[in-house]
């Protein structure tokens, strides 16, 4: 039997290595959450989710669960933090 998250892993280093998009999404996989930031068309798929945890972990801890023992951000955890980075965008400058 193939361990899925480690089939994940696998394919998502060959397709990050060969310049190939996501064979889940067709996003382009990211390395850090910089670039998840700047590109519209990144990769959040699980191939990446380290990254966004990692990453996304400082600014939004409480979205962060752990899953064997890596940071892991679900789908909601995902778009909420996209949610308030995009009301913080919008807010109006407060000094």
């Amino acid at each position: 039997m193939i361990d899925r998250d480690l089939a994940t892993v696998v394919a998502a280093e060959v397709e990050r290595k060969g310049g190939l998009p996501c064979g889940l999404c067709g996003g382009r996989h990211i390395s850090t959450v910089e670039e998840w930031r700047s590109d519209g068309n990144s990769c959040t798929c699980l191939c990446c989710q380290h990254v966004l945890a990692e990453s996304l972990a400082a600014d939004f801890p409480d979205l962060v669960s752990r899953h064997h023992g890596r940071p892991f951000l679900s789908q909601t955890a995902v778009d909420e933090a996209v949610r308030r980075m995009e009301a913080e965008l919008a807010a109006p400058d407060s000094d």
